[in-house]
């Protein structure tokens, strides 16, 4: 009669663990929380070490931070120019994943966004301003129409 009470009482104790796991989005076995619909939603926190406000073409590090051990795929995007920015960042247990080598080159402002590829509400991001490089080079253009005495206004670009 004792056996089969610690019996019970284990097979009790497995489906509880099973039922608290699949609450928290993890896999069977894993032991590590994965993207699953009803799992609880992931604020990813991205920093630039570079700053919140660079120069175009700063490169720096770009860090995706999970508060917790994470397993799935997040998506990096970008609204302006960014050499150097992965399509997908793999997290396979890790709290963050660094990417080198990421240079800003769209002046205004940016905004990086890192979002899990399963579960779109897991995302984060962050804003940078980004000022136009210095200038490497000078655009000039002739007015069709003449301002006097055959004389053209010319205009003077700086680019860079």
């Amino acid at each position: 009669m004792q056996h089969r009470n610690r019996s019970s009482a284990h097979r009790i104790a497995m489906v509880a663990t099973a039922a608290a796991l699949a609450l928290l989005g993890v896999a069977a076995g894993a032991g590590l929380p994965t993207p699953s619909a009803g799992a609880a939603v992931v604020a990813f926190t991205v920093t630039f070490d570079a700053g919140t406000h660079v120069a175009a073409g700063t490169s720096g590090t770009l860090t995706i931070t999970a508060p917790t051990p994470y397993v799935g795929t997040v998506h990096v995007d970008s609204n302006g120019t960014a050499s150097g920015l992965p399509t997908d960042v793999q997290f396979s247990g890790q709290t963050s994943k660094q990417v080198t080598g990421v240079a800003l080159t769209s002046a205004g402002i940016q905004t990086i966004t890192a979002q899990d590829t399963t579960i779109s509400a897991n995302n984060g991001s962050v804003d940078i301003t980004v000022d136009p490089g210095p200038a490497t080079h000078l655009a000039a253009s002739i007015g069709a129409a003449p301002v006097g005495a055959g004389m053209h206004g010319v205009a003077v670009t700086a680019l860079d």
